[in-house]
């Protein structure tokens, strides 16, 4: 059993930051993952690739993915009704010869189960108001809508997985 190396607080429960949380993990860190919102609903992406499902091969999530959606092994491309351009995703020499196809939403549940299993929750309705750098830690401030605020100092690092208006890059001037 390896130890644990850093603490790693992760801003944003998408897929990125599910991910991450599930690397980083199987890596001996320790994870805490901050999500302002409930579980998503909408969906913004619908597609696994071959190479992202080779990366979870591992870890049995690729098996997750293609047991819930549905095989793309052709997709063709249009304009004005005419087509333009056929891809055959089976004739491919890769181990995953296909997409995945499923919304965003239940991506995020199976990598979400995925880290229930090994006792690692988010932490929802946690909405990142400060970030603060001192000399050995970061201070993290959030808004909760179900409890009083929260802070808490952390001496590992922040990884900001909350989007393309990241309030981690906002709060951090990048």
């Amino acid at each position: 059993m390896s130890t644990i190396k850093k603490e790693i607080t992760i801003i944003g429960a998408g897929s990125t930051g599910l991910s991450a949380a599930i690397f980083l993990h199987e890596k001996g860190h320790k994870v805490r993952i901050f999500e302002k919102r409930e579980r998503a609903t909408i969906t913004k992406a619908i597609g696994i690739n071959p190479v992202t499902l080779k990366i979870f091969e591992k870890t049995g999530i690729s098996q997750r993915f293609i047991t819930n959606g549905w095989k793309l092994e052709t997709s063709n491309i249009y304009y004005r009704d005419k087509l333009v351009y056929k891809n055959h995703f089976s004739k491919v020499r890769h181990p995953y010869p296909f997409m995945i196809i499923q919304p965003q939403y239940e991506t995020e549940n199976i990598l979400e189960e995925y880290l229930n299993e090994r006792g690692i929750f988010v932490e929802r309705k946690f909405e990142l108001d400060s970030l603060q750098s001192k000399e050995n830690s970061i201070n993290l401030g959030f808004k909760n809508s179900k409890f009083a605020d929260y802070n808490f100092n952390t001496d590992g690092f922040v990884l900001g997985t909350d989007g393309s208006k990241s309030k981690v890059r906002e709060l951090a001037g990048i």
